[in-house]
C-alpha cells in the first residue's frame, strides 16, 4: 500500500499520517461470550473507515495494470 501511494506521488506527509494510523493498530473479536482480548494486526484495512475504498481502489488498481 506505501508503495502504491508513492507511485501515485502522494504527499509524503500524508503517507505518513496514514501509516501513523496503521503501524501498531490492535483489534478484539466480539462474540455472544463476550470480547477477546486485544491483538496487533499486522494485515487489511481497518474497518469503517472512510479512506478504505481509495486505499483499497489504489491497490487494486496497481495489481490490475501488470495483468
Amino acid at each position: 500500500m506505501w508503495k502504491a501511494l508513492e507511485k501515485k506521488r502522494a504527499i509524503s506527509g500524508y503517507i505518513i499520517v496514514i501509516n501513523d494510523m496503521y503501524e501498531g493498530a490492535s483489534t478484539n473479536v466480539r462474540t455472544h461470550d463476550g470480547a477477546s482480548d486485544n491483538f496487533y494486526t499486522t494485515i487489511g484495512l481497518h474497518q469503517g473507515s472512510t479512506l478504505n475504498p481509495y486505499l483499497f481502489t489504489l491497490v487494486l488498481n496497481l495489481l490490475t495494470k501488470h495483468i
